[in-house]
């Protein structure tokens, strides 16, 4: 397609070790928009003098992309998405506070899109801070209900192995830490000792025996209360459990 093949991360080419391209030249799987050039360019600097020096690049470029998108009638849509993370719901930029929506049709959103005409002239131009952060933020946000529940096979430096349906296929590769994000992204803001009791019963019976336990053999062996689970994993807990547990999806009854 005519593109220039970069790592995607530090943003140096491929074949050539003392070249940097950033912008619309580049073949990175993200939106080719203005928002993405920005942060791009946030990272480009310190890089390449890094690569100059001999030394280590201390940035990695996630793919962060934010953008307007006009529906007519005074609204507009806001998203927010990386590399790793498809589009998210929630407040920006500030957490649970905003005050634009993202992923939903607003008259403030629109008039965000006005706004920013005098912010890129007056503020991007100029090269002076934007209050928004280079790489993405999951604070206040999650995937939309229905959404993939893993879109790709990395997040924030894990990597990992999954199926089309976003389920782990070997569960050694998970951790704790990791279940802490994935919960994040589908909208489970704290990680209760409940929910981590429902998680280790999960590993271990599978462990055992060889398959993800479903709901019912959660309630009948694990002696959990399944409207308890419904309410920690709200819409299809035996479905999330098995995904926050780096387990296959349950095959069976719930």
């Amino acid at each position: 397609m005519g593109f220039v093949p970069v790592d995607r991360h530090p943003l140096r080419s491929l074949a050539h070790k003392n070249i940097f391209t950033i912008g619309d030249a580049i073949d990175v799987p993200t939106s080719e928009a203005g928002a993405v050039a920005h942060f791009e360019a946030d990272i480009f600097v310190e890089n390449f003098l890094a690569a100059v020096n001999g030394e280590p690049f201390p940035h990695r470029f996630d793919g962060h992309a934010n953008c307007f998108v006009e529906l007519g009638r005074g609204e507009a849509l806001l998203l927010d998405f990386n590399y790793d993370t498809q589009l998210l719901t929630g407040k920006f930029p500030l957490p649970g506070i905003g005050p634009m929506k993202l992923l939903g049709a607003s008259r403030l959103n629109h008039l965000g899109k006005l706004a920013f005409e005098k912010i890129y002239w007056n503020v991007l131009l100029p090269g002076h801070a934007l209050p928004v952060p280079t790489a993405l933020s999951m604070a206040g946000k999650h995937l939309p209900r229905g959404a993939q529940l893993m879109p790709v096979n990395s997040i924030e430096g894990h990597t990992f192995n999954v199926n089309d349906e976003g389920f782990f296929t070997d569960p050694a590769e998970w951790n704790e830490d990791l279940a802490c994000i994935l919960a994040e992204l589908i909208g489970i803001e704290q990680m209760t000792e409940a929910h981590w009791k429902a998680l280790r019963f999960m590993r271990e019976d599978a462990a055992r025996n060889g398959t993800t336990p479903t709901l019912r053999r959660m309630q009948t062996v694990g002696g959990f209360d399944v409207k308890e689970l419904f309410r920690l994993f709200p819409g299809e807990p035996a479905k999330k459990m098995a995904y926050l547990a780096g387990l296959p999806r349950p095959v069976g009854c719930v």
